[in-house]
């Protein structure tokens, strides 16, 4: 995306929770890159707040998506709650699907996009990895998305 990149207004709200921003980043090397890898741009979803999702959205919407069946907070979190598992098996397998074969570690047990996801990415406690967490519940992986989430959710 460049200067003029604007997200639709769609995509800003399925992801209404989250800061939408720009980001620059350098993409993984590889073999057939040569020298100083470019540095690119693109967007992501961050984590937010709920006073800035409030800021935006307004206190009626916080009120009716979410204090009104009983969830206090988006972001306030600090333990008991668990990621959805037919979520948490796509972004896993999303992981597992990025990197080139080139990129996978020497024992064949995934790449570095895979690797990092499930070792630097943390459960709402910020202390458990994905990786943990899965050896914990490994029936996550076995968790099939429904039939009209299969395509999108399988990788």
């Amino acid at each position: 995306p460049g200067d003029t990149f604007i997200p639709s207004q769609k995509f800003l709200e399925r992801e209404e929770e989250f800061e939408i921003t720009r980001v620059r980043y350098e993409e993984l090397a590889t073999s057939s890159t040569s020298g100083k890898q470019e540095i690119k741009e693109g967007v992501i979803c961050r984590r937010s707040t709920d006073e800035a999702y409030i800021a935006r959205w307004g206190q009626e919407r916080f009120q009716k998506n979410y204090l009104d069946y009983g969830i206090k907070t988006i972001w306030g979190w600090t333990e008991g709650i668990r990621p959805c598992p037919v979520y948490l098996r796509h972004c896993i397998l999303a992981a597992w699907s990025c990197d080139s074969e080139e990129n996978w570690s020497k024992d064949g047990i995934g790449g570095i996009c895979y690797n990092s996801f499930l070792d630097e990415t943390v459960m709402v406690d910020r202390a458990t990895s994905i990786r943990e967490y899965i050896d914990q519940y490994p029936e996550v992986m076995n968790t099939e998305p429904p039939d009209n989430l299969k395509e999108r959710y399988s990788g």
